[in-house]
């Protein structure tokens, strides 16, 4: 049959397993429903791809027409998709290049920019490198002056040592030369003194005791040597006690003993003279 009656779509859609060329040569086997928007079609072709189907998808309308023209008509509209999808995608490749020139304006300046930056950076190197050797002799000129400083601090030490040492030694020799004429000023007042109070108490304890031979304590008579002591206002309390004299060529039968006595804390209020007879 040539002329066959099916429904005319208004193709939104079509979907072979195949080429176009398959479509020329294919015979329509099974018709769509006429209740479907979307119908499936087993379509038979003479091509070497054999048995093809097809979906065709849209909305449907009654109208007879022809094998072929239908065919026509589906590879018109498909051209015309095609056609629209060229559009489409040459509108996408305008506006590629667009933005493609755009890119590369943006890379341009972003390479100025970059190109700017780095001949600062070679320039900030540059006055980074003078620093630095600056900042080593600096370093070398201030290791130096530390050295220097150091070895007049050390002078200053040793100079600051040696006048304490010499300050030290000046006020020791002051004092003992003061204390050698202290010193000598009190021996020659014992020389003088010393012996002049010995002569007291013996004469006190002959006037005391009423003997004529009287004995001195050692511990006394450091103790007058030691004071200078004569008389008033120069003191020393004794302790006198007459003995019997047990030597068998003493001329005397009684000896008066003189000992030191220690003061109390309290002092003495006044000075008396107490006999005390001991016989052995």
């Amino acid at each position: 049959m040539d002329n066959w009656v099916v429904y005319h779509a208004e193709v939104n859609n079509i979907c072979f397993n195949g080429s176009l060329e398959d479509v020329k040569e294919t015979n329509l086997i099974q018709a769509p429903s006429s209740d479907r928007p979307t119908s499936s079609f087993l379509i038979e072709s003479n091509s070497p791809s054999k048995l093809k189907f097809g979906t065709f998808s849209g909305t449907k309308r009654a109208a007879p027409c022809s094998r072929d023209t239908w065919f026509r008509q589906c590879l018109v509209e498909k051209v015309d998709e095609l056609e629209d999808e060229l559009t489409g995608k040459k509108q996408k490749v305008a506006d590629g290049k667009v933005f493609a020139q755009n890119l590369v304006k943006k890379i341009d300046w972003l390479l100025s920019k970059t190109l700017d930056k780095l001949h600062l950076l070679r320039e900030n190197i540059e006055d980074k490198e003078l620093l630095m050797s600056k900042l080593e002799c600096l370093e070398d000129k201030v290791g130096r002056l530390q050295q220097e400083l150091q070895k007049k601090s050390h002078e200053v030490e040793e100079g600051s040592k040696l006048q304490n040492q010499l300050l030290k030694q000046v006020l020791a020799n002051t004092e003992m030369s003061k204390y050698k004429e202290k010193l000598e000023e009190c021996e020659s007042t014992f020389k003088k003194k010393a012996p002049k109070a010995i002569k007291e108490i013996r004469k006190f304890a002959q006037k005391a005791m009423g003997t004529t031979d009287v004995g001195v304590d050692v511990k006394l008579n450091k103790h007058v040597w030691s004071r200078g002591i004569r008389s008033v206002p120069r003191r020393v309390r004794v302790h006198i006690a007459r003995k019997r004299n047990d030597e068998e060529d003493a001329k005397e039968e009684f000896f008066s003993l003189v000992t030191v006595t220690e003061i109390p804390p309290e002092g003495l209020k006044g000075l008396g003279t107490k006999v005390i007879e001991e016989e052995d």
